[in-house]
């Protein structure tokens, strides 16, 4: 561990959204808004372009001051947003606005190229900390993006670089309504000019049934005059949707006309029919469009189509979702009515009247007993010495034979379509009878040799699918691999494979030999597979595990090795001989008087005689007792005959507490200065159950005649600090004998959730299971308890989907009686935007009938908790802060900790420390983001206050730790901040299912915390052994260590950040406990 008292102040803006009307042909409501305030109302952005003719280069947005005053913006500050709709930090504005000043109605522009054309947003921050103005230019389609820019005005993504525009607010600040118009920068804006013309996109595909490159755009005059072409533009829509100058596809020359009715088709460069024009450059297949323009620039008809990002070609908020099947060459085709319809491509000709569905399978079913399907299939790439594993299996789950000559399999590639060629086709007079299989596999590898059909082309890693339909072309059966990680794509692929939520890519274990097998048919992908070790051309009966069953498997893992850890002989050892220790010395001994008594408490041993503000007690029963920090004591004046004598006491305390017998040694006796001279010491035998003076203890030592002074002789008995505490130097988990609680730290559990809940069961079985034997007080949970709900288009199905996994799991603690809490990741609040998914799962509701739950920081949020409980002696409250918490949440923990000064404080936060590195020690995260707070949390709760001993956190990938000692200059106040973060540690084989987490166990007499590491799946004490290199992105080259390869994130080896002391090591601690000396016997020991 390394130890640093380094403490970073910086400080970060606090910032609040605001909330404003925008109308921008009614699209979809503002985004929601952590923080609402009033506006400032002094500037207003008034106009904005992320690029123009010369790219991002040409990007500004624009202030103006509405009043009839001059405004300085000194003070002011313009941050953007990027494309996930994340902040920049506040030492990072997009201009230096000191000394500007704008006159009464003036407008100025800023030129800025970091808006991305894929979404943006602007928020201007008043010299008081509120918002003046907010801007968020996102898609909201299919799923409404959220970003911290919103609350306020709420744009679609649709303005042209190549055109010059720009969104200019065309009404008042209080109104809100924004066009879309050529850029006017620093000049009044412009209402939107189109032009009045009858030309139309009539019909529309990126590709066709003779491959990518066979797309094309039908117009139509729907006018009743021939329409002068002369100086058109078409431009297309890229793949980003953007529309730089260089996405032109085509310039109408002089003469070009199109009668009224009359069709012009533009085909690409492997258009298989009939073009009037054609192009170089294909449309790409997600995402595309086509824009039209007159001589002038103006916009004559624009469409876009994609499922996820806004488009330039588009008006308003609609698009068209790229769910063309262009295999069967489909399109998109203009209606009566104006909308758009998937037909059967009509280049040329009039368009279908029929249409279909917007989907080529938009639901799918088992109906009645399981028939033929998909039963295995794996999409390994080439693996350095391992087999290739890349196949599609068959098998007959029903009871009678099945025909399937002719059926055809078509593989889905990663961008979600069907491949144009068949993957593979049934030879006639095949038939399957019960259980047996049908096989195709990747020429080359293994299976193929045993297979029963071979596919040139691979089914592709990043994403694939395979679909299985008849002879007569129905679909059987589908399924769909699409979910990748979260940094290589936050959402799935749509694909007509897949049924539901789709596989993962990287749910196998590819080093284990793993493929997905099917074990049930609910026609949820995601459920319906799971990984098992490869059998192609055996069908392998596999049944499906419930939550139930995880966790029922777990506990009885868990409870075995809970009975075990229990029997051990270095505990009865231990016990046995404390029990010699303490065992009464044969005989009661004579009573001694004791002629007067006083009573104290004193923050270490005493040195000198008294202390101040030590009171007189009764003699019949002399006792002290301290709950706070201070030892408590007991002072006797004993009648002992001159000669002296072996003196016991008897008496109790609280737990373990160590005691000291010592006597007054006065000045004339000794050389030195008078002083106490201890005689014996023991301690209690087992941990309080409660803070009574229930342990029993006895002391015995000689008094030396000189001690005694007329007959009489100073007796003090004092609770004193255990100078050293077994916990410390343990071999692997203290012995529970050797400390009084523990509490458990679990983190980052979001890829358990995601793919590996086995992994999250073990993790809470093993503490329900071992929570007595191991004295665990309390587990908290730091955050991402889910993987899939940290970017802002990320759709609820597969977050609702992982947080059913995590609330099951966290149930596991609350079923067993064990005291937890958990707080929202930024991976469960999508970055501090939104805690309402959180609250659903994991509400104040959920608690609130928990004896050990104290508070939420609303009624109805319970993104900031806290609770309390009792162990050893000790009083416990712990304090759950979320991720991008703020002066709310930490005014709110200010009241918490001022309401319980008489506990020993546990803060528990996301994002708190940044991990150790070989070079550098870890810090408190201050600039990561704009909501890195961890200096303010520091200054204002953690340092002033000397009951927080602990900050616990995650969210950074690694380990660190800060020990700072008289922390707020208060004597005593030892804080530790520690970050334990296992997420991209990987298994063996490169999986990330570690299942680290931490014990630490605290020794109260000792003033110890003991914090040890371990994995109940690895087996493991030590978690350094398994931080391998972190992944990167994957960029489809198959060196790259990504989480799709993780065999190539081994080969680049461990990253040798920490050591044994890391995973393993003891701080002192000052903590509040109970701490009582009562006498119950003073006598003289017979010789």
């Amino acid at each position: 561990m390394r130890a640093t008292n380094r403490v970073t102040t910086i400080l970060a803006a606090s910032v609040l959204l605001v909330g404003i009307a925008a109308s921008v042909g009614s699209p979809a409501g503002a985004a929601e808004s952590r923080r609402i305030v009033a506006s400032t109302g002094t500037v207003s952005l008034v106009e904005v372009s992320p690029a123009g003719v010369r790219g991002s280069a040409s990007g500004f947005f624009e202030l103006a001051n509405p009043g009839d005053r001059p405004v300085d913006l000194t003070g002011y500050a313009v941050f953007r947003c990027d494309d996930e709709g994340l902040r920049s930090r506040p030492s990072d504005p997009e201009a230096d606005l000191g000394g500007v000043v704008l006159a009464a109605g003036e407008r100025r522009a800023f030129p800025t190229p970091r808006l991305s054309e894929r979404g943006y947003g602007l928020i201007v921050v008043a010299p008081s900390g509120g918002i003046a103005d907010a801007l968020a230019a996102y898609s909201d389609d299919p799923v409404r993006t959220t970003s911290e820019c919103g609350g306020g005005v709420e744009l679609p993504v649709t303005t042209a670089a190549a055109l010059g525009e720009s969104w200019q607010r065309a009404g008042s600040s209080d109104d809100g309504r924004w066009v879309r118009a050529v850029a006017t920068a620093g000049e009044p804006n412009r209402l939107a000019n189109a032009a009045a013309e009858p030309v139309r996109v009539s019909e529309i595909a990126a590709a066709g049934p003779a491959g990518r490159g066979d797309d094309f755009i039908e117009l139509v005059n729907d006018g009743t005059a021939v329409v002068d072409l002369d100086g058109w533009r078409l431009y297309r829509c890229t793949a980003t949707g953007a529309v730089p100058t260089e996405a032109l596809q085509h310039v109408f020359g002089a003469g070009a006309a199109l009668p009224p009715g009359e069709r012009l088709v533009i085909g690409g460069p492997g258009f298989a029919e009939h073009a009037d024009i054609r192009v170089e450059t294909s449309l790409a297949d997600l995402v595309h469009g086509a824009l039209l323009v007159d001589a002038d620039g103006r916009r004559v008809d624009g469409v876009g189509v994609s499922s996820r990002e806004d488009t330039a070609c588009q008006t308003g908020r609609d698009k068209l979702p790229s769910t063309l099947d262009y295999r069967t060459g489909q399109s998109w085709q203009r209606q009566a009515d104006g909308g758009f319809a998937i037909a059967s491509r009509t280049p040329g000709a009039p368009n279908a009247v029929r249409t279909v569905s917007a989907s080529i399978a938009p639901a799918f079913g088992y109906d009645g007993p399981p028939g033929v399907a998909v039963s295995e299939i794996a999409t390994d790439p080439e693996l350095d010495g391992m087999p290739r594993r890349n196949f599609v299996e068959l098998a007959n789950f029903g009871a009678r034979e099945v025909d399937i000559s002719g059926w055809t399999l078509v593989a889905c590639g990663a961008d979600g379509f069907r491949r144009s060629d068949d993957l593979a086709v049934v030879a006639s007079g095949t038939v399957l009878g019960p259980d047996d299989t049908w096989t195709a596999a990747l020429q080359g590898t293994p299976a193929a040799g045993a297979a029963d059909a071979a596919y040139p082309e691979p089914l592709e890693l990043a994403g694939a699918g395979v679909w299985v339909q008849d002879a007569e072309g129905h679909r059987v059966d589908s399924v769909g691999i699409f979910h990748r990680n979260e940094m290589d794509d936050s959402v799935d692929v749509p694909s007509p494979c897949t049924k539901g939520l789709a596989l993962s890519t990287f749910a196998v274990d590819r080093l284990r030999g793993e493929t997905l097998q099917r074990t049930a048919f609910t026609g949820d992908d995601a459920s319906d597979f799971v990984p098992a070790p490869e059998s192609p051309g055996v069908v392998a009966p596999r049944r499906g595990l419930s939550a139930d069953d995880v966790i029922r498997h777990a506990l009885d893992d868990a409870r075995s090795d809970a009975v075990d850890a229990a029997t051990g002989d270095a505990a009865a050892g231990r016990a046995a001989a404390i029990a010699v220790a303490v065992a009464p010395a044969d005989g009661d001994g004579t009573p001694l008087e004791v002629q007067a008594a006083h009573a104290g408490s004193w923050p270490s041993p005493l040195t000198s005689r008294t202390a101040p503000d030590e009171r007189e007690v009764s003699t019949a029963d002399p006792a002290a007792r301290d709950d706070g920090y201070d030892l408590p004591y007991v002072r006797m004046r004993v009648r002992l005959p001159d000669e002296g004598g072996t003196v016991s006491w008897q008496g109790r305390s609280v737990g373990r507490a160590e005691v000291r017998l010592s006597v007054w040694v006065p000045a004339a006796a000794t050389a030195r200065r008078a002083g106490w001279r201890a005689l014996d010491e023991a301690a209690g035998t087992a941990t309080a159950t409660d803070a009574a003076a229930t342990a029993p203890i006895r002391l015995e030592g000689v008094v030396r005649g000189e001690e005694v002074v007329g007959g009489t002789v100073d007796l003090l008995v004092q609770v004193v600090p255990r100078t050293e505490s077994a916990a410390r130097d343990a071999d692997g988990l203290a012995d529970p004998a050797d400390y009084d609680l523990a509490l458990g730290h679990i983190t980052d559990t979001q890829y358990y959730s995601e793919a590996y809940p086995e992994v999250y069961a073990g993790e809470v079985a093993w503490l329900a299971e071992n929570a007595g034997a191991r004295k665990l007080a309390f587990v908290t949970h730091t955050g991402d308890l889910i993987q899939n709900w940290v970017d802002p288009a990320q759709p609820e199905d597969r977050a609702r989907r992982e947080y059913e996994v995590a609330s099951r799991l966290q149930g596991v603690l609350d079923a067993n009686g064990i005291a937890n809490s958990v707080l929202p990741g930024n991976h469960d609040n999508k970055r501090g935007v939104s805690n309402d998914l959180f609250n659903e799962y994991f509400g104040p509701e959920r608690y609130r009938d928990q004896p050990w739950f104290g508070g939420s920081l609303t009624p109805d949020d319970n993104s900031a908790n806290w609770s309390s409980f009792e162990a050893g002696g000790a009083r416990f409250v712990m304090v759950s802060l979320p991720y991008a918490y703020d002066d709310r949440e930490i005014a709110w923990a200010e009241e918490v900790i001022a309401s319980h000064r008489d506990a020993n404080i546990v803060i528990s936060t996301h994002e708190h420390l940044t991990p150790a590195t070989a070079e550098d020690d870890a810090e408190r995260s201050t600039t990561s983001r704009w909501v890195s707070h961890g200096d303010r949390l520091w200054e204002r709760v953690v340092a002033p206050n000397r009951n927080v001993v602990l900050v616990l956190s995650g969210h950074f990938h690694g380990l660190g730790a800060i020990v700072t000692e008289n922390a707020g200059g208060i004597p005593g106040h030892t804080v530790l901040e520690a970050l334990a973060d296992y997420q991209e540690f990987r298994t063996p084989t490169g999986e990330r299912a570690t299942g680290f987490q931490r014990l630490l166990q605290v020794d109260l007499a000792a003033g110890v915390l003991a914090v040890d590491t371990f994995s109940v799946p690895l087996g493991a004490t030590a978690s350094h052994p398994y931080d391998y290199t972190q992944f990167v992105p994957d960029d489809g080259d198959a060196a790259t260590p990504s989480n799709e390869r993780p065999w190539r994130i081994l080969a680049q080896g461990l990253q040798h950040r920490y050591t044994e002391g890391d995973d393993k090591f003891a701080v002192p601690l000052a903590l509040q406990y109970a701490k009582a000396v009562v006498t119950d016997a003073v006598t003289l020991v017979r010789d």
